[in-house]
């Protein structure tokens, strides 16, 4: 039930969205790829605000959700709480303003709800007739740790803002905006510097064209490797999650890191095929513009390094690269539907439909399993 609720949710979200952009006027390209922003509509905000009270009183989401939900409580009660007090300080200070005005804790997971998914209909929103590809990247790749991860999706929102409010704007009044809310992300998630890190340096290789082979060939080796590559790392480094300690709530003794390492089935070969397939499609049509290749590249390095940051610590910086990395996902379906025969995207309409099976219902029927959908 749980996660038919969600599934229509999104559903709507995805069919506003799409009817709000149907118009040939928001149609984009490939070849000439102008941003074209749409407005908000009525039914993208029903179905939006819909969501948003869904998930402001859905109770105990994930395993860190009572810590957030009790750290509330007792700031009402104008109780120090030692989970609360040791995380960043504007988290912090939301926390401290919000109880002090309202005594239930649910604003808080309203906030979140507002700003998760908020800012991706913003960015996604840019791209005119791609929007609803885009949201269906986001539902299929982050959702499912939405539930969970509170603090660093308010830093994914911020980023997410800023990104794209620097690609789509570039002047100086805005460039002033985006650094304003990249200091927000780390005022919420000390991990957010890695993310602009790692996105800034992928940003200077947006002059250079690099061959798809090198991609598939690329995930191909990182995928394979990864189970050896990965372990030894953890051998050898043990205490890595100490070193970083005040960019995540959580650190691992050295045995306890192989027991926080996601998807080491053999699941992880499909999904490598499944990636490989999509960077070739998407070497088609995200080369033409600066800012096409660039959102590739992310996605694509995404892809790359997957495989390789599949403990927990690593995966969340990895999100960081997902996190804009789903609007190519949305633009390379999107341009490939549009100006291409269904002939010739067969593959990529089989690799869609295994990621919403595997990444969305799979995944999350796991979640949702452990935490079921109620409500208090």
């Amino acid at each position: 039930m749980s996660l038919l609720i969600y599934s229509i949710l999104f559903l709507l979200i995805i069919l506003s969205t799409a009817y709000t952009v149907r118009s040939s006027k928001y149609k984009i390209s490939y070849i000439d790829f102008k941003f074209t922003p749409v407005k908000l509509s009525v039914g993208i905000i029903i179905c939006f605000l819909v969501y948003v009270i869904v998930r402001t009183y859905a109770y105990n989401t994930g395993a860190d959700y009572l810590a957030y939900f009790f750290h509330y409580v007792a700031r009402t009660h104008n109780v120090i709480d030692a989970w609360g007090e040791g995380r960043e300080v504007g988290y912090r200070t939301l926390i401290d303003i919000l109880s002090s005005k309202f005594d239930e804790p649910y604003i808080f997971f309203a906030i979140c709800a507002l700003l998760g998914l908020g800012s991706v209909l913003y960015a996604s929103l840019q791209f005119g007739q791609a929007a609803p590809f885009i949201v269906l990247g986001w539902v299929i790749f982050m959702f499912n740790l939405s539930t969970n991860l509170y603090r660093q999706y308010i830093s994914f929102a911020f980023i997410l803002i800023s990104a794209s409010i620097l690609v789509s704007k570039q002047n100086k009044k805005h460039i002033v905006l985006c650094i304003i809310f990249i200091i927000l992300a780390y005022l919420f998630h000390r991990s957010s510097i890695v993310g602009v890190v790692m996105l800034s340096a992928i940003y200077f290789l947006r002059n250079i064209k690099i061959n798809r082979w090198i991609w598939i060939i690329g995930l191909l080796i990182t995928t394979v490797s990864s189970m050896t590559i990965l372990y030894n790392l953890l051998e050898t480094f043990g205490t890595y999650s100490n070193m970083f300690m005040q960019m995540n709530d959580r650190s691992y003794m050295a045995d306890e890191l192989f027991d926080s390492v996601y998807d080491s089935s053999r699941m992880a070969y499909i999904n490598m095929i499944a990636g490989m397939i999509m960077l070739w499609y998407g070497d088609k049509v995200m080369k033409k513009s600066q800012l096409l290749r660039y959102l590739f590249y992310v996605y694509a390095i995404s892809l790359l390094v997957g495989p390789l940051m599949r403990q927990e610590i690593l995966m969340r910086m990895r999100l960081y690269l997902t996190n804009i990395g789903f609007i190519a996902y949305g633009l390379i379906i999107y341009f490939n539907v549009k100006y291409f025969r269904l002939k010739s995207n067969m593959l990529l309409y089989i690799v869609l439909l295994y990621q919403i099976a595997y990444f969305y219902f799979y995944q999350n029927a796991s979640l949702f399993t452990d935490y079921p959908l109620i409500f208090k």
